[in-house]
């Protein structure tokens, strides 16, 4: 009877764990998750005597985690404004291009927004 009971902990214990270390893994805080985990079982006597170390590092490697985080912010608003930019450039071709009376449905566009006709040569305004 008490293997059962250990056999169900243990599972719980590792399901636990799983979802923690996914949520971790999504909110990029693994590594924070591990030292808390290394400090509370196998470095418990160390993390008591240096406390104030131990919770310095932890602290430090969430800092890291939310600097991360804003880093991804930055780079993903610029990339919008980018986006948003390049369609309007795009869009503004349109125009110049219906304005000259060429016909839009056979023009291309490359990564960088630039027309094309169907030749393949680039059409400048």
């Amino acid at each position: 009877m008490p293997i059962v009971f250990i056999s169900l902990l243990v599972t719980i214990i590792m399901i636990i764990l799983s979802i923690a270390f996914k949520i971790a893994g999504k909110i990029r805080l693994t590594i924070p998750l591990v030292y808390f985990i290394a400090i509370s079982t196998f470095a418990n006597k160390w993390a008591s005597e240096n406390e104030k170390l131990a919770l310095t590092i932890l602290g430090v490697l969430v800092a890291l985690c939310v600097l991360s985080w804003f880093y991804s912010l930055r780079k993903k608003l610029q990339g919008r404004s980018q986006n948003s930019a390049t369609q309007d450039y795009i869009a503004w071709q349109i125009r110049k291009a219906r304005e000259h009376g060429i016909d839009t449905n056979t023009v291309t566009f490359d990564s960088n927004g630039h027309m094309y006709d169907s030749e393949g040569k680039q059409i400048i305004f």
